[in-house]
């Protein structure tokens, strides 16, 4: 048999302020083992003489019932909960696209009144050059005002001399503009 390894002094002081230690560290968790070991039995005991109590109760049988579907209801207001919030965040989406619908829309019709004013020009001035090419023939002008775009009857008409011509199709006028 071999001899076991001699250890120095210093060395078998500090194993044995390590056991010494441990020690009184294991002593010191065992008591507080046996402090909840007792809480808990006196928690046991307590909550069986409260149900013992309560179900003799009539007014916790009448509640019962109702406490025993309580995960239900939780699971159900989950549920609820995140329906609520799916349907919020397609609201929010429905609400971005109905302001971009709307600012297109705006666009869209201040194109329309812009290309709008640029025809009325174009036929005002379309219907100036009939009106000097048919001045000089004729001696007799009348007024004849130029009926406005049904989308535009809030704006005033502008009366324009014309003899006897009145631009009314504009499909006319441009195809004399284009010869």
């Amino acid at each position: 048999m071999a001899s076991p390894p001699s250890l120095a002094p210093t060395e078998v002081d500090s194993v044995a302020a390590v056991t010494a230690e441990a020690a009184a560290y294991l002593a010191r968790l065992s008591k507080e083992l046996e402090a909840l070991e007792t809480t808990q039995t006196a928690l046991l005991h307590s909550h069986h003489a409260t149900s013992a109590a309560l179900a003799d109760s009539p007014a916790y049988n009448a509640v019962a019932p109702t406490m025993d579907r309580l995960p239900e209801y939780i699971a159900t207001a989950a549920r609820l909960k995140a329906l609520m919030t799916t349907q919020q965040a397609q609201v929010d989406r429905l609400l971005r696209r109905s302001e971009q619908a709307r600012a297109l829309k705006a666009r869209n019709e201040a194109r329309m009144r812009q290309r709008w004013g640029e025809e009325r020009v174009r036929d005002k001035a379309l219907a100036a050059r009939v009106v000097s090419a048919s001045t000089a023939s004729t001696a007799a002008a009348e007024d004849i005002t130029e009926a406005p775009h049904p989308s535009e009857a809030s704006t005033p008409s502008i009366g324009i001399t014309v003899a006897k011509v009145m631009v009314t199709r504009k499909k006319k006028a441009r195809q004399a503009e284009i010869e």
